[in-house]
Order: structure tokens, then C-alpha cells, then sequence
């Protein structure tokens, strides 16, 4: 079992109650079998369900539906907040956005909390989970035991994404069911993805019976082995997963700060900062964009309107289209950097037989303007699969020797990684695992010449602070262990 270095002290839930930030992710629970005070004498805090409510076969169930909800929610925000910090999207707003946008994130002061709301909505994402199994393992044991084990496994996506976008010091602390917070230290982002390691190999256990859990597990095991830098495990989990495997959920991008929303002004970027992919001009339809809006900057640098593109993938205001969270396709490419690392020349086909076997299903197509289905487009969509006659890769490297063959080659990969796993929550990751295992300099990386879309000039972050108003409640918190990638 991961533990963290030291013994961790625990409050009653009365004591915790007091905290706002605690009482937040108990009222995200729904009051549910998380406090014995809140069942006793202590008042229910408005709109909090009764306990009692959840005691029940159904009520366990009503749990884990609520917390797979609450997972889809916080994953949608998630991507247009990571794509934000990496090249992937652009924000041409004077808002908290733009600060993500340019790198620029302080560890404290009056802007310390206002970034992704902190990492508040993943941890009730863990909460909630974590309850849920509870519930289902003492109110419903009847129930398939997979159900349990997809809460495992979106609770180590939510770690993983944690990880990817936050900083080094991220506490893992718990609600426990039935009883007390405990509260825990910061942990380094290896000790998360290593956490969520152990929560993937529960999840696989809980999901042999039910393979769309069971590849969910694998794809998440494959992928925090990935970022720890564990290539070889990270491939052999990846094997047993089908090419053709997605777990996805359907969803609107067109409410508040989501990335077809026109008030939102979020746009798809284009060689972004100077390192950035070109997404858009490059003309590869797993990336494409559409204009839906234009806006003029608030800053003196840029006073003249700019086009704002949204992402063809995830349709109009109004329609809800795939949002995927691992696939078939993610195994592949972990696979093939697994080759690349071990210079074994596979690692190449495997790329070229994703872009030329078009085996997969298309998905009808929409017009972002007009909200019109324009047919089906041959085009990869939100995961659904290959695109049938993009052309084969050839090797970048085949002239070149040593370091400089190496380099090139994981240009290549990295650059199918970002077109195939496009604004799914991966670039992020990816960006500082290229600081991390490739020794690139950040801002080499990271978007860093000239100005953003908002008329900001970057700075040099490369992930989101916690600061003490998230954690306020736990004594061990001591902030930001690190702000490296």
C-alpha cells in the first residue's frame, strides 16, 4: 500500500465542519455515510441529503452514479484548463484563463485561488468516489463487482490528472467512510502517479468480468507508468488493450468556460508561442477547427480583432459528442514510445498502422456556426478512430545519428500523441514528461515567444499552485514542494 511519510492526524467531522473549505467537499457528497456526526446530533448543512437516504442497495447505486457524474463534469473542465497551459488552446479573454494561458500562476496572493477553482474539483472527485465504493461494498455487495472498479479507476484518472496539471505537494488525504477526514502531507507527483498505480491494479481486479472496465484500468496503469518513466511496464499493461477500445461518455462543451462556448473566448491554437503544434494550419483533420466568433483584445499590444476557432471534434452549443478518457488508440502510442526508448525500429509501424488502416467507425460532422450536421466526415472524432488515408511517417531520423536521430524521432512521436489525443487531457501531461525524461528546456516546450492570444507576454510556469486556502483545513499542508515539471 502507498503511505505517505508521516502519521496523519485525525478531526472529527463536527471539527472539520467548521473548515469552509472541508465542508465544501462534504456537501459534494451528498451527506452521504461520510460523518457520524452529520447522522447524530450535528445539523445537516443546507441541501445536504440525509445520510440515512444513502444506507440502501439504491442509494449505493444513486452514489456511484453521482460520483461517475461528478467525474465527467470535472474531466470536461479539465481539458479546457490543461489544453489552456499547454499549446492546445488559447484564451483571448482578460480573465483567470488568460493567466493559465500565459504561464504566469503565483503561488499566493490575491489571484491564489482563482485559478481551476485550485484543485478543489478533483479532490471531490476522490472523495466522492472513494464513498461510493464504501456504500457499494456495504449496501449493495449483490451488485457487479466491476462497478466498484470503474470508481477505482476514475478515481486514479483523477489523481493522474491532479499530477499532470498541479505541482509537487498535492495531499492525497481521505474521507472515511462512516467516520473521519485524515488528513494527509503534500505528496511529490511521483508518489501520485504511484498512488494511482495501486488504484488501477484494484481496478483491474474488480474488473475482470467486464472488459470495457478492465482496458479503462489498463489504459490509466499504462499511462502513470508512462509518467513515472517506467516505459516497458507501461507497454506490457498497454498490450492487452483492443485498438479499437474507447471509454467515453457523451457531453455539451457549450456551457461556461468550456470550449465551444463563444462567450468563453477559448481558442484552438496554432504554433502557439513559437513552439506550439499547428493544430489548425497544418490541415490534419484530427485537429480541425472552425471560426465561430471573433474578439478584439483588451491589451494596447493587440487592438485589433482576432478569429476565435473552436474544435470540430467536440460539436455546437447544444449537442453532446463523445469525450473520451482512454482508448485503444492511447495503448498504441504507449506502446510505441516504449519502442522508441529501446530503439526498436517497431515503434514507427506502430504510428504508421494508426494513420493508414481507417478501421474505424466516422462520426457525423457539425457545422459550429450554424449547428447544422454537414454528414459524415471521414475525420478521427473525439477518439472514434483512424483517419483512412492520411499518409505513412517516414523515419526523421534515418540520416541522423545519436542524440540529435533520438531527438527528432521523439518530436515525432510527441507530435502524434498531440494530434491523436487532441484536447483529451494529455498534452499537459506530456509537455512536462518532455522537461521531465527528455531533458527539454521549458520553455523549448512550453508556449514562450511573443504574446498570447490576449495580448499577455508568457511567463515560465509549467503547472497550477495549490495554495493554503484550498488546504486550509489540513495542518499538514506546507504548499508547493515544487513548482518543476
Amino acid at each position: 500500500m502507498y503511505m505517505t511519510q508521516m502519521t496523519p492526524r485525525r478531526r472529527t467531522c463536527a471539527a472539520a465542519l467548521m473548515r469552509a473549505r472541508w465542508l465544501v467537499l462534504v456537501a459534494a457528497l451528498a451527506g452521504a455515510a461520510g460523518c457520524r456526526d452529520l447522522a447524530g446530533t450535528q445539523a445537516l448543512p443546507a441541501g445536504t441529503s440525509d445520510p440515512a437516504n444513502f444506507r440502501t442497495p439504491e442509494g449505493a447505486l444513486d452514489l456511484y452514479r453521482g460520483a461517475a457524474g461528478l467525474f465527467q463534469d470535472t474531466f470536461a473542465t479539465f481539458l479546457a484548463r490543461s489544453g489552456m497551459l499547454a499549446d492546445e488552446l488559447s484564451s483571448s479573454s482578460n480573465s483567470t484563463l488568460s493567466a493559465i494561458d500565459a504561464r504566469t500562476l503565483p503561488d499566493a496572493g490575491e489571484n491564489g485561488n482563482a485559478f481551476l477553482e485550485g484543485s478543489g474539483p478533483l479532490q471531490r472527485v476522490r472523495a466522492q468516489t472513494a464513498t461510493a465504493i464504501a456504500a457499494l461494498a456495504q449496501y449493495n455487495p449483490s451488485a457487479p463487482t466491476a462497478l466498484r472498479g470503474e470508481l477505482y479507476a476514475l478515481e486514479g484518472y483523477s489523481e493522474v490528472m491532479l499530477a499532470d496539471l498541479f505541482c509537487s505537494g498535492i495531499p492525497l488525504s481521505t474521507v472515511d467512510f462512516e467516520q473521519d477526514f485524515t488528513y494527509k502531507p503534500g505528496s511529490t507527483t511521483a508518489q501520485v502517479y504511484q498512488h494511482a498505480v495501486a488504484l488501477f491494479d484494484t481496478a483491474i481486479v474488480l474488473s475482470a468480468a467486464d472488459p470495457r472496465i478492465l482496458n479503462l484500468a489498463r489504459v490509466g496503469k499504462a499511462r502513470a507508468y508512462l509518467n513515472l518513466a517506467q516505459y516497458d511496464s507501461a507497454a506490457a499493461v498497454a498490450a492487452a488493450v483492443p485498438t479499437d477500445f474507447r471509454y467515453e461518455y457523451l457531453w455539451d462543451e457549450s456551457g461556461p468556460g468550456r470550449m465551444t462556448n463563444p462567450s468563453a473566448n477559448i481558442s484552438v491554437s496554432d504554433g502557439e508561442g513559437l513552439t506550439g503544434l499547428r493544430y489548425r494550419s497544418s490541415g490534419d483533420p484530427r485537429s480541425e477547427a472552425v471560426v465561430f466568433g471573433t474578439y478584439t483584445p483588451p491589451f494596447p499590444a493587440a487592438q485589433v480583432p482576432v478569429n476565435v476557432y473552436a474544435p470540430v471534434k467536440y460539436g455546437p452549443a447544444g449537442v453532446a459528442t463523445p469525450h473520451v478518457v482512454a482508448s485503444g488508440i492511447e495503448a498504441r502510442l504507449i506502446e510505441a514510445e516504449a519502442a522508441l526508448r529501446r530503439s526498436d525500429v517497431t515503434w514507427l509501424a506502430t504510428l504508421n498502422a494508426l494513420r493508414t488502416d481507417g478501421s474505424f467507425s466516422t462520426t457525423v460532422r457539425y457545422d459550429l456556426v450554424t449547428n447544422d450536421s454537414v454528414g459524415v466526415d471521414t475525420a478521427w472524432n473525439a477518439g472514434s478512430g483512424n483517419v483512412a488515408g492520411l499518409a505513412p511517417l517516414r523515419d526523421p531520423g534515418a540520416s541522423l545519428a545519436g542524440p540529435t536521430a533520438d531527438s527528432v524521432r521523439t518530436d515525432t512521436l510527441f507530435a502524434e500523441r498531440g494530434e491523436w489525443l487532441f484536447l483529451t487531457g494529455h498534452r499537459q501531461g506530456d509537455l512536462r514528461r518532455l522537461i521531465r525524461q527528455y531533458h527539454r528546456r521549458p520553455d523549448d516546450v512550453y508556449p514562450s515567444g511573443g504574446t498570447t492570444l490576449s495580448g499577455r507576454y508568457y511567463g515560465h510556469d509549467v503547472n497550477i499552485p495549490i495554495v493554503e486556502s484550498e488546504e486550509g483545513a489540513n495542518p499538514f499542508f506546507q504548499g508547493c514542494l515544487s513548482r518543476g515539471a
